[in-house]
């Protein structure tokens, strides 16, 4: 029988080995060049927020918020958890309001109806109204955004002029169910909800409720509000389309306070 020398014996040894060095160097290389292709990536859009033009750097701040439109105004603003003005200053004559009038927990809603996050949003806060009516009053506060939403406004004033005929609430919910905003559509809403039609075109054309809608924007600055959706549990501040499980914790915090 042959017998095999050292050298031949560790031949195979040696083989197995140069294979996966090559393998490794070449992961590692793989890995780098991923690594090196986001750090430019990501340097690039750190250049162009705080380098770029307005129009760039207003895209830039849209696609990495997640939950929260922000007004480009109020960007950089700072924003407590905790509001300490008392909430009854908020809530004015004008205000639609939803579920138990003597409730202790009162939720302030600032919505701008052409928000992408206030439409996300729109399904969980139903939810909200729904479960947590008898056991809450919610106030509904107009917050416009017009720089970067300029069919928010026209919305808020068709909603307002809807709830002069007691219809607010319905035409809420055609607003983010549709999700049209055009002149047209607001107007054909009017119709779907059989409204004073000649009363609700008036009330839109002349801009009837702008005082009120502007005295709901200001409102919101003077709590600290810098975008939507924004919404104040008593004195607790939540910003953005929040899951379900953090209005439940919110909530029940108030209610045991």
């Amino acid at each position: 029988m042959e017998t095999l020398s050292p050298q031949q014996k560790t031949t195979p040894t040696r083989w197995y080995i140069q294979i996966g060095k090559i393998v490794l160097l070449l992961l590692l290389g793989f890995v780098g060049i991923v690594v090196l292709f986001f750090t430019a990536y990501f340097g690039y859009y750190l250049w162009l927020g705080k380098y770029g033009d307005a129009t760039t750097q207003q895209e830039l701040a849209k696609s990495f918020q997640e939950n929260f439109t922000i007004s480009p105004e109020l960007r950089g603003a700072a924003s407590a958890s905790v509001v300490t003005q008392p909430i009854a200053s908020l809530i004015h004559d004008h205000n639609p309001r939803f579920g138990n009038p003597d409730a202790t927990v009162t939720i302030v809603a600032f919505i701008d109806f052409e928000c992408p996050f206030c439409q996300r949003a729109y399904p969980t806060f139903e939810r909200i109204k729904e479960t947590y009516s008898p056991a809450t009053q919610i106030i509904f506060k107009h917050f416009p955004i017009e720089s970067i939403h300029p069919h928010a406004r026209k919305a808020s004033l068709a909603a307002q002029c809807a709830h002069e005929q007691g219809k607010f609430w319905e035409y809420y919910n055609l607003v983010f169910t549709e999700k049209k905003l055009d002149e047209e559509s607001l107007f054909s809403y009017a119709l779907k909800l059989r409204l004073n039609t000649r009363q609700f075109n008036t009330c839109v054309d002349t801009e009837k409720y702008a005082a009120a809608i502007d005295q709901d924007f200001q409102d919101g600055l003077t709590v600290g509000v810098r975008g939507t959706p924004t919404y104040i549990i008593n004195q607790q501040k939540l910003e953005g389309s929040v899951p379900l499980s953090a209005w439940d914790d919110a909530i029940v915090q108030s209610l045991q306070q």
